[in-house]
């Protein structure tokens, strides 16, 4: 399906919604578009990640009928109330935990200079409703817009606010990050990672923690621990690409539908499995204990191990493609490195 036929048959399934409101959600669509397109993918692509116009429409209608006007807030913002277009500085202690909930916000996770949480919500407008509070050691951090939303992904009435939480350096909490229009970035700081963005790009680099959970719609993933060992990194991504860095890690898993995975590690002490249907892979590793899965449906596989990497070689000539092996592997070992391409070609390097 093309650009052009799917805003036609959005704006036919929204054929009884308001034209303004129709008319603001069609130009949102459109951006999508041009972004998905300064990313490299086609409209094919781009129409595939956004689903069924009729199924849009539907959330639309279905949003549209259980909206009720807002009610008027108080304005203090750690008590548990909202404040409406207005900024937030707040510090806070004791935190053991921080869950955070945008609706029309990027986020950036900064590292604190004394031992306190801090909270700063700047360019909020009218139409956004923020708040910021403790629940017994839990910060609660929820920014929403009260003017319009969509539940596919996309807000009516832009946001320029950008949250900071400054966070302490010997925090090992876990930091839990849900937004729907909106960056996330995790700078120089520490504790578990569960960020998860509809439409919006994650950036992680220096962080230390053992654990690492990333969820994008569409949007690019990068990462680059800082810690000598990872236990556990999941990474999820509908179309977008995603670069990974690391020293050590337990389990790795890279997984996206649209786009490229290339992943470089010292050592990986556990499995591994990268996977995407349209889009190159790339790994790296210095040294092997476990087994290897590489698999994409169109896109080339290029590896660069070790040449007596612990695992057997599985690997067949794609069709269509070419196969270079340059690793000897060990066919006594228990692991298996498995590299798998439906259309490219797979090339197994040696250190």
């Amino acid at each position: 399906m093309t650009k052009q036929m799917f805003i036609h048959e959005l704006k036919v399934a929204l054929a009884q919604v308001d034209t303004n409101v129709r008319d603001e959600i069609v130009a949102d669509i459109s951006e999508h578009f041009t972004e998905g397109a300064a990313q490299g993918l086609s409209e094919a692509d781009i129409c595939r990640a956004l689903g069924q116009p009729g199924s849009i429409a539907e959330q639309v209608l279905a949003e549209l009928g259980s909206q009720t006007p807002p009610k008027r807030k108080p304005e203090h913002p750690v008590t548990g109330a909202f404040t409406q277009g207005a900024d937030i500085d707040e510090s806070f202690t004791g935190i053991t935990h921080v869950s955070a909930k945008l609706e029309t916000s990027s986020i950036h996770l900064l590292p604190s200079p004394n031992d306190q949480f801090r909270v700063t919500i700047r360019g909020t407008s009218k139409n956004e409703t923020c708040n910021v509070q403790n629940e017994n050691g839990k910060l609660v951090i929820t920014v929403k817009n009260t003017k319009r939303w969509f539940g596919f992904g996309f807000n009516i009435g832009k946001s320029t606010a950008e949250t900071t939480v400054y966070v302490p350096a010997q925090f090992m909490g876990e930091l839990k990050v849900d937004t729907s229009v909106g960056h996330i970035s995790a700078t120089n700081t520490s504790g578990e990672l569960d960020l998860d963005t509809s439409v919006g790009h994650v950036t992680v680099d220096g962080h230390t923690c053992k654990r690492v959970k990333i969820d994008t719609s569409t949007g690019n993933v990068s990462v680059r621990m800082a810690n000598k060992y990872i236990e556990y990194v999941h990474i999820d991504t509908s179309v977008g690409n995603v670069e990974f860095e690391a020293n050590e890690v337990g389990q790795l898993t890279i997984d996206t539908s649209v786009g490229s995975v290339n992943a470089k590690v010292t050592k990986i002490s556990g499995d591994t499995k990268l996977d995407t249907s349209a889009g190159s892979v790339k790994f790296a590793a210095q040294e092997v204990e476990g087994n290897i899965k590489l698999d994409t449906s169109a896109g080339s596989i290029t590896v660069f191990l070790p040449i007596d990497v612990n695992c057997r070689i599985d690997a067949k000539k794609p069709f269509g493609g070419s196969l270079r092996n340059h690793l000897r592997g060990n066919p006594q070992s228990p692991y298996v490195l498995r590299a798998d391409s439906s259309a490219g070609a797979i090339h197994l390097n040696a250190l």
